[in-house]
């Protein structure tokens, strides 16, 4: 029976710009999703994102691991064909939203993931991940 798993990259609460601590996956986690979730605002806020993936074992320390940046779809409104980046996001801005990252390369699957937040004025957020694994 597959379980479906939800942890917190970067906790509730925060404020600045920062590089998260890793998240280890099972070598059994057949998928993967991110969200960043605008949980306040100021005047004139902004904030980027990025998520990294490690083929290191998540008992490598982060500073000792090699990172690559995760590809996401951009949204083409059904354009074709699909679009692939590998740099920052903006994030969502209002209060109370949030905006979801997919791996544009599913099969590619990491040991351990990080968030890279970048360019932030006026936002409190969390950034989350989800996994599904079998059991």
């Amino acid at each position: 029976m597959p379980s479906f798993n939800k942890t917190d990259l970067i906790a509730t609460g925060a404020n600045t710009n920062q590089t998260s601590a890793s998240k280890g996956v099972a070598p059994d986690t057949e998928f993967v999703g991110f969200r960043i979730v605008c949980e306040a605002i100021g005047a004139t806020p902004a904030i980027t994102w990025q998520i990294f993936g490690s083929l290191d074992d998540p008992a490598v320390s982060d500073a000792n691991s090699f990172w690559e940046a995760l590809g996401y779809i951009l949204d083409g409104n059904g354009a074709s064909p699909d679009t692939i980046a590998f740099t920052s996001k903006a994030g969502p801005i209002i209060a109370g939203t949030a905006q979801s990252l997919f791996p544009s390369t599913p099969n590619r699957r990491y040991r351990k993931y990080r968030a890279v937040i970048t360019a932030i004025l006026n936002v409190t957020y969390r950034v989350e991940m989800f996994t599904k694994d079998e059991d």
